[in-house]
């Protein structure tokens, strides 16, 4: 999608898990895969913390030049079946989940909590929003996943790196030499 068009939907279509950006707007579009609220909230977390490192400085966050339209199809299909997993093996924990102050849902907060988690950010599951035992176990959770570091490839698509390997969901994803990557089912 061209940088044009992804700038200019209006703001209100913007909105995600109490965050205005450029990415947002695209995580809603009609002609992009239907994700649910957990799924949305990881990969507006996963953008907005991922930096394209084009300076010394670390350069941009991705939410400003990238969207969900921007992902390889094999890293999307990856962060969809890491965010199901996830959700299908704590459903009893993520039932009692609830944030105070929260301008988005309870589970679009937990998939921004997830992304955090797994990658071993300053914020997450046990950063004090939910009770004690709960964040402790959810984060417990998130760390079996091990972490995902999202990349901009040559060819302007998104990606893991390193070559990530998710024992729960039993792939491994690595680029490949010509910038796309390779999913292996083990």
């Amino acid at each position: 999608m061209p940088e044009s068009t992804r700038c200019a939907r209006p703001l209100a279509l913007r909105r995600s898990i109490g965050q205005t950006n450029q990415t947002t707007s695209t995580l809603n579009n009609m002609n992009e895969p239907k994700l649910d609220d957990f799924t949305r909230g990881y990969i507006t977390a996963a953008l907005w913390s991922s930096m394209d490192n084009a300076n010394d400085q670390g350069g941009d966050s991705l939410d400003k030049n990238y969207s969900l339209a921007d992902f390889a199809p094999a890293t999307l299909a990856q962060f969809v079946a890491d965010c199901a997993k996830f959700q299908a093996d704590n459903a009893e924990l993520l039932a009692r989940v609830e944030y105070p102050r929260n301008d988005s849902t309870d589970l679009a907060h937990a998939g921004h909590d997830f992304w955090l988690t797994r990658n071993g950010h300053g914020a997450g599951f046990w950063d004090g929003d939910l009770e004690e035992e709960l964040g402790r176990a959810l984060t417990a959770a998130a760390h079996a996943f091990g972490e995902c570091d999202l990349y901009p490839g040559d060819d302007g698509q998104l990606y893991c790196t390193p070559a990530v390997h998710n024992p729960l969901s039993g792939t491994y994803i690595e680029p490949d030499s010509k910038g796309g990557e390779r999913i292996t089912n083990l």
